[in-house]
């Protein structure tokens, strides 16, 4: 069997926490053009049709976190949040940025919608779906 630890992963993520927070920003960047900048001046430009991406717009928040945190603190974020530990501070971690990153979607839907497109936000699409089941 594999071992399916991930230790070598975890010793570089304690060795190089700044440069990965780095790279988890400039993702976050990224996420923030396409899942928010992009659609909204696509909408203020009066586009007949936007592209919204939703999980763009999800994770953003929890990249910019994440990754401002290693950035700033090094060292002393990446021992709570290595991958192969399952502590319970890095599920919260997770949790919230993931809960921050749905409330942000779900105002980001609503601001869509308020400049006349049709766009539902990932809460309302799951809440659908679960009414169907």
């Amino acid at each position: 069997m594999a071992d399916w630890r991930l230790s070598g992963a975890a010793d570089e993520w304690e060795k190089k926490p700044r440069s990965i927070g780095a790279f988890l920003l400039l993702a976050g960047v990224l996420a923030f053009y396409v899942g928010t900048y992009q659609p909204v001046s696509e909408a203020l430009a009066g586009a007949s049709s936007i592209d919204y991406g939703h999980k763009a717009a999800i994770v953003q928040p929890f990249l910019f976190l994440m990754g401002g945190a290693l950035a700033a603190l090094g060292a002393r974020v990446a021992r709570v949040v290595r991958p192969d530990r399952r502590s319970i501070r890095a599920w919260l971690a997770v949790a919230f940025g993931l809960l921050l990153g749905m409330a942000y979607e779900h105002g980001l839907a609503a601001y869509l919608n308020g400049l006349g497109y049709p766009v539902e936000s990932m809460l309302q699409v799951w809440s659908k779906v679960l009414r169907l089941s």
